[in-house]
């Protein structure tokens, strides 16, 4: 009797007045092994990673909605990153780092969010990618340099303080547009965003950037992306980025991956542009498997006309127990003039994955 008032009392709480209240998550755990280049500076190392690297990061959240009535709605959405190998936090050990957002949406008005979230770069770079960013196809994922963090695409992949508006869909056509003050801690950060839905697939087009406390604007990026379903079961995709005069110091928005941009290579310089394509395809092979393959490459420019590039070719292999839960296994491999200064040349991983 004891443990059915608790669970009744304990429902109740979770009933508010809220028309739906959802709890949600993910795990993600890989072991990888790295073959470390020969002027890296590390040796080869065999290690467990949560999702957050070359996999699907792993969270915990909770989402309510209501019904306002008369085609409007009410949401509120609260993410928390897990390090599923240590049991930590992730995003610097937030409480919601990934996500924590009210929105206000209708029909005919469009909807508005206010709050941290995603730039809006980066759900075309991932619609862009193999099993939406998941395992060594995340073009996010940065690799180790000599010690140094070195992003391939830019992309934080959130920002603070940030007002969205998303308008309706027409004839499956986009707009987005975001803005989040610097509060006198971070730089004022800027995105647009314009993405087309299609029967069988999506393009889109962004442009973010930052207007520094000081100077003129800067980490200027532009993202093309796209996706079409070729064949039923195979997926094309692509996506290109242009990103100029980056800095280091903004604190939010694009310049969230960029507090150790260093090239330290054949030529060493602090890069200030980056420019980064990624090709891949997806395909639905026999029975529950799939097949991923793609490739990023990108160059990283410095201000006295300095160049590196880097590429990594990824391929792997899923097979799924059932729409929530999968099991991974990838091979990476680098190219370009970085390879060889790089911690993870080659990375052989195998993962399992659950969602509820």
């Amino acid at each position: 009797m004891k443990r059915a008032l608790i669970a009744a009392l304990t429902g109740l709480a979770l009933q508010p007045a809220w028309g739906q209240f959802t709890v949600f998550g993910l795990l993600d755990l890989n072991v990888s092994s790295y073959r470390a280049g020969s002027r890296s500076g590390t040796g080869n190392m065999t290690v467990m990673n949560d999702g957050t690297l070359n996999g699907i990061p792993s969270r915990f959240g909770v989402r309510a909605e209501e019904d306002l009535g008369g085609g409007w709605r009410a949401m509120a959405v609260l993410e928390q990153g897990i390090l599923a190998d240590t049991g930590q936090l992730g995003q610097g050990g937030r409480a919601w780092g990934r996500q924590a957002f009210v929105s206000l949406s209708s029909t005919e008005a469009g909807e508005l969010r206010l709050g941290r979230q995603y730039v809006l770069s980066d759900l075309l770079i991932a619609r862009a990618n193999p099993f939406v960013n998941g395992m060594l196809h995340n073009p996010n994922t940065a690799i180790v340099n000599r010690g140094r963090n070195l992003p391939l695409f830019v992309n934080p992949p959130r920002a603070d303080n940030v007002a969205q508006w998303q308008s309706p869909a027409w004839q499956g056509l986009v707009l987005a547009a975001q803005l989040a003050p610097g509060e006198a801690t971070a730089d004022r950060f800027h995105g647009l965003r314009l993405m087309q839905n299609l029967a069988k697939g999506y393009w889109g087009l962004s442009y973010e950037l930052s207007s520094p406390r000081s100077g003129n604007a800067a980490n200027k990026s532009w993202t093309l992306a796209g996706q079409h379903e070729a064949l039923p079961g195979l997926k094309l995709m692509a996506a290109l980025q242009r990103n100029r005069e980056l800095t280091t110091t903004a604190g939010n928005g694009v310049a969230g991956a960029l507090s150790n941009l260093l090239v330290d290579g054949p030529v060493a310089f602090t890069a200030t542009g980056l420019d980064g394509i990624t090709v891949g395809l997806e395909q639905n092979l026999t029975g529950p498997w799939i097949l991923g393959l793609n490739h990023t490459q990108v160059r990283y420019l410095g201000a006295s006309g300095q160049r590196a590039s880097y590429g990594k070719l990824a391929v792997s292999l899923v097979y799924r127990f059932s729409p929530r839960t999968l099991s991974y296994l990838g091979l990476g491999h680098s190219t370009g003039d970085l390879r060889s200064y790089v911690a993870q040349q080659q990375i052989l991983q195998a993962g399992l994955r659950t969602a509820f």
